[in-house]
């Protein structure tokens, strides 16, 4: 496990370049694209915490096939109660915050260290 003084570890070293090479504003464009019916909520939040689909799959115990299926809006609209509470509960959140994108994307991601 690596850990860069945020906090957050990862499995290898791609799951941790991903996550340096995430983008703050990138985020927008995750906002604008849900919005627009091409990308699920689930997208955001996981983008906002800087994580891949194989560690959100290993954080809420789901198939990463599964996480990459529910990053599409049609798919993440059917998702029962305990899938999204396994989800909300791995991306330290509620199921009501999961289910929404902040009307402002937020911008003050900060690194301890």
């Amino acid at each position: 496990l690596l850990d860069l003084n945020n906090g957050t570890t990862y499995d290898s070293f791609e799951d941790a370049a991903f996550a340096l090479d995430m983008k703050l504003d990138d985020l927008s464009t995750y906002t604008d694209d849900i919005i627009a019916g091409k990308a699920s909520p689930l997208e955001f939040h996981m983008k906002r915490r800087q994580m891949t689909p194989s560690m959100l799959a290993a954080n809420a115990g789901v198939w990463q096939w599964r996480v990459k299926r529910h990053l599409k809006p049609a798919a993440f609209n059917k998702l029962n109660n305990e899938v999204l509470a396994r989800y909300a509960e791995a991306l330290v959140m509620t199921v009501e915050e999961l289910l929404q994108v902040p009307d402002e994307v937020v911008k003050d991601i900060s690194y301890r260290g």
